[in-house]
């Protein structure tokens, strides 16, 4: 099977993609569903864990589970079938009001660096619910296989004014460990703060991978204004940097329309 990008994971039905900003040590609830934890992490010498999913709603639910492999290309999130990891059960049947426990079980030696996955849990159309249009979650939470050494990231800013006047903030990690950035303020020359939209549906930034947020369009600043940035990351010091507006290298591809959901 090919690659897929993360949008294009969607099933026939309607499909609620969950958008889930909670810390991870607690539960997320997504529509009658709850995951348990949100943030998986294996770290070295540890092959197996466990992801609770309770049915909190009034009726049963069918749940399919699977592993992909994630990686990042420009503002894309890219998921690959992997036996790098194997679940079980893959699929249940929840009664209302009780819980499955899924056991993820790694079937890879321990590596150098991080490796990345997500599990992404499907509610299944039930039997004998009755016809019409169905909102199914479909939640993505991520997997960290992690080293005997954790790394760190390294983030470099940058600020570009695209071919059709919109202003997108840029960062780099170069690091070897990943950042979540839940929020992406700006300061403006005049003062004013407004908030950049990410242009990926996650708020991950990979090591090795460059990552946009759009300024709206009503607050662009001019070619060589400075922009202070701060950014909103699971550590409990933001992330800062000072950029100044340059032009966007020849080539270089247009900000399309911000994402709208996001996932852990």
């Amino acid at each position: 099977m090919m690659a897929q990008t993360a949008a294009g994971l969607g099933r026939l039905a309607a499909i609620l993609t969950v958008a889930l900003g909670c810390a991870a040590a607690r539960p997320a609830v997504a529509g009658s569903l709850e995951f348990n934890p949100i943030i998986i992490d294996l770290p070295a010498g540890q092959h197996a864990s466990t992801l609770e999913v309770m049915n909190r709603g009034d009726q049963p639910t069918v749940v399919q589970v699977e592993v992909f492999a994630w990686s990042q290309l420009g503002d894309e999130d890219r998921l690959q079938p992997t036996t790098d990891i194997v679940v079980s059960p893959p699929a249940a049947t929840i009664a209302a009001g009780e819980a499955q426990t899924v056991r993820l079980i790694l079937h890879r030696g321990d590596a150098p660096k991080e490796a990345f996955y997500r599990v992404q849990i499907s509610e299944l159309p039930a039997p004998g619910r009755p016809a019409g249009v169905a909102f199914l979650i479909n939640a993505s939470l991520p997997v960290f296989v992690l080293p005997a050494q954790r790394g760190n990231p390294v983030l470099a800013w940058r600020a570009e004014r695209e071919s059709n006047g919109q202003t997108v903030l840029v960062a780099s990690n170069t690091g070897n460990r990943e950042v979540r950035i839940s929020e992406l303020t700006v300061s403006l020359p005049n003062g004013a703060k407004v908030k950049a939209q990410s242009l990926g549906q996650m708020p991950y930034v990979l090591p090795g991978v460059e990552r946009r947020w759009r300024l709206d369009g009503a607050t662009q600043p001019p070619l060589g204004a400075t922009l202070s940035l701060s950014a909103t990351t699971m550590s409990m010091k933001p992330e800062t940097a000072t950029v100044t507006v340059a032009s966007a290298p020849p080539g270089a591809p247009i900000a399309r329309t911000a994402a709208t959901a996001k996932a852990p």
